[in-house]
């Protein structure tokens, strides 16, 4: 293939050269400050930073290892609501969700314990939150419970509730280690979790109408529509006799 060649020394324009079709755009910003993922207080950790350290967890290559881990070596690969659901061969995916403590929940309360033990001068990185959220998770101390997405889409929206004997983790020693540093919102959401999903009838009731759906076949035939009209114009030809025949002057006649 013959290729050409530009000389060094030759002006590419790559801007119109029309001024009037030219848009210049002015960018402020700044040099990279490594300080500003350093935490010093806990005043310092809001709902944006515990969603981004959250978002750096579930990207991490430590986090998606630990989930291989759970499905390939623990064999935790089937929906815990719809165990009859095989991944391998059904069209679902199977999820891990974060239960009765989500994952947000986690990184708040580890970030809490860890800033509240440094003394003044000191700081705390959000690798340093990140790394002890997974030290957590392969320490099995958190409770975690495979369901498929839509399941667990529902069980995020509180559409269905996750039976406390599904949960695989030790999340109550998360919990005895971490007590001092979960504030009184999320204990009671822990609570309440913890207490709706021991409630053997009440799981029965709420789960019931949603997981006992049963997939309708239906048999369908298609037909040729052509084929159809000239079976139906052939039979009412060998019916008819002469009696019957039509004569457009009758309409007339009457």
């Amino acid at each position: 293939m013959n290729t050409k060649q530009l000389d060094k020394e030759q002006d590419i324009d790559l801007l119109p050269k029309e001024k009037d079709k030219v848009v210049e755009v002015k960018i402020n910003t700044t040099e990279f400050d490594p300080t500003q993922c350093e935490y010093t207080s806990v005043e310092d950790i809001d709902d944006k930073m515990i969603s981004y350290i959250e978002k750096e967890v579930r990207g991490s290559y430590e986090y998606k290892s630990y989930i291989n881990y759970l499905k390939t070596e623990l064999d935790l690969n089937q929906c815990e609501l719809m165990p009859g659901l095989d991944p391998k061969t059904d069209p679902v995916s199977i999820e891990f969700h974060h239960y009765p403590i989500t994952l947000y929940e986690i990184v708040a309360i580890v970030s809490n314990k860890l800033l509240s033990e440094i003394d003044e001068g000191e700081s705390v990185s959000s690798f340093e939150i990140s790394e002890q959220v997974m030290k957590e998770h392969y320490e099995n101390n958190v409770g975690l419970v495979p369901l498929t997405s839509t399941l667990h889409e529902a069980a995020h929206s509180r559409s269905i509730i996750v039976p406390i004997n599904t949960i695989n983790g030790n999340y109550t020693k998360f919990i005895n280690k971490y007590n001092d540093y979960i504030n009184s919102e999320i204990m009671d959401k822990i609570t309440d979790n913890i207490t709706v999903s021991s409630d053997e009838e009440l799981v029965r009731m709420t789960n019931s109408n949603k997981l006992n759906k049963k997939i309708m076949h239906y048999d369908i035939n298609y037909v040729d529509r052509n084929k159809e009209n000239n079976d139906f114009l052939d039979t009412n030809n060998n019916e008819s006799t002469d009696d019957d025949e039509f004569n457009i002057d009758d309409l007339f006649d009457k």
